[in-house]
């Protein structure tokens, strides 16, 4: 609740291990992010597999990076940059042959609705105004994911899924190449208009 937790690590072939909540997770106004700029990594979560891996939930951002390497992330359930109840989840992974498993996720990206997103009455009017994205961005390597997704190819939500009304959007995006900047832009104060 309303904190923030940076993991960062600069290289090496780490093992992350967790339960819940854990590796570039959070929940309830909060932000949680992992940041690893290279090396062979495994994420691995354990036990119940629940609510990690890029993971946010109610109004939370989640962020897990992982520049280089042939890197493993593995959870059961929930993850793989999923956003749950108004919340911007992003998984990123830059360059190596990665692994993706899980045995429940439907696929990485993955942005889930509730219908009282829709909702203007009573007090709840703030998840009708707000904005959920879920992201999975993999750039460079061959990479292995389960079922019908593929290596260098993205996927969205279906046509007819009522994400897109409620603004509710799910991403994820393969590609053999590419550039992922992150490097800070100044930001130009708008113009004011002349005072007289």
């Amino acid at each position: 609740w309303f904190g923030i937790g940076v993991l960062h690590d600069g290289k090496g072939d780490d093992e992350y291990h967790g339960v819940a909540w854990s590796q570039g997770t959070g929940a309830h106004f909060c932000v949680g992010a992992l940041i690893d700029e290279g090396g062979n990594d495994q994420h691995l979560v354990e036990g119940t597999s629940r609510l990690s891996l890029a993971m946010a939930h109610d109004f939370t951002v989640g962020l897990l990076v992982n520049l280089g390497g042939d890197d493993l992330y593995q959870v059961d359930a929930s993850g793989l940059g999923e956003s749950l109840n108004r919340s911007v989840a992003m998984l990123i992974d830059v360059g190596g042959d990665d692994t993706n498993s899980t045995k429940e996720i439907a696929r990485p990206g993955l942005a889930r609705n509730d219908e009282r997103f829709r909702s203007r009455g009573g007090v709840t009017t703030y998840y009708a105004d707000t904005t959920s994205i879920g992201l999975f961005l993999d750039v460079g390597g061959r990479d292995t994911y389960w079922g019908d997704l593929a290596n260098d190819s993205h996927w969205l939500d279906p046509a007819d899924s009522p994400n897109w009304e409620d603004r509710n959007f799910s991403v994820g995006v393969d590609r053999p190449d590419g550039r992922v900047d992150f490097t800070p832009r100044p930001v130009r104060p708008p113009s004011l208009p002349d005072p007289r």
